[in-house]
């Protein structure tokens, strides 16, 4: 899980959103109501909030909870079964897999005493303001109340995605000794496609927990010394990964 920006929505998605917005509050029934209007989303107003979603994800359109699969799922952030009022805000959208959209999160939705959500929204906060990864084992360890709940609501602990996480961290290491030979070689367009695959891989969070670490002077704990070796020789690696 990392931090993803919002990008922003035409004008004319916007007013289609708030008039379907407007519909709900009017309507005596607003669960049914927003339930019938939101499965009338084949329109281009839906198909530019999909498509900017994905042009969103980490790596090849990764699901905004779990990194893992292919983000399918328009996802409300605060279930639109409870929160009607926000089921056609713009800022209440995420892009989810399918797993973590029906089989996990579904209508969960934890609030603290003053009402505020104890998720994560990885588009309005930084997951690792509440979280913490383990490298060599891929396990997220968190380090508040919102990190506890994030991890229990989107099933972050699932063994699936302690072992991709923990193999992320294997090809990262592999990738950055890679990228060292072929700078020795200057093969420009070689390390190009290095490049990509770092930032383009499942479990993307993995190198961006790697460049805090090395920042901190944590990763030298963890991290084979060539490879903190190579990352202090070509610093450009993190850059790649912000």
């Amino acid at each position: 899980m990392r931090r993803i920006s919002r990008p922003s929505l035409s004008k004319h998605a916007l007013n289609i959103l708030a008039k379907r917005a407007g519909l709900v509050a009017a309507s005596a029934d607003k669960v049914k109501r927003c339930h019938e209007l939101w499965g009338q989303r084949k329109n281009k107003a839906f198909q530019e909030i999909r498509e900017k979603l994905g042009s969103s994800c980490s790596g090849r359109v990764r699901c905004m909870y779990c990194e893992d699969s292919e983000a399918t799922d328009i996802e409300h952030f605060r279930p639109k079964s409870i929160f009607t009022e926000h089921a056609f805000d713009w800022e209440n959208y995420l892009l989810a897999c399918s797993n973590c959209n029906s089989n996990y999160k579904r209508s969960k939705f934890p609030l603290d005493g003053a009402g505020f959500p104890l998720l994560i929204n990885p588009m309005n906060d930084d997951p690792m303001d509440h979280l913490d990864l383990s490298l060599s084992t891929g396990k997220f360890v968190a380090s508040s109340h919102r990190g506890i709940e994030s991890i229990r609501v989107f099933g972050l602990d699932r063994q699936v995605l302690e072992d991709g996480r923990r193999d992320a961290w294997s090809i990262f290491c592999a990738l950055v000794a890679r990228y060292s030979a072929i700078r020795r070689d200057t093969s420009a367009d070689s390390a190009g496609l290095i490049v990509s695959a770092i930032q383009n891989q499942s479990f993307s969070c993995v190198s961006l927990y790697a460049r805090k670490y090395y920042l901190t002077g944590v990763l030298s704990i963890v991290a084979p010394q060539d490879v903190c070796r190579i990352l202090d020789d070509n610093p450009e690696i993190f850059d790649i990964s912000t």
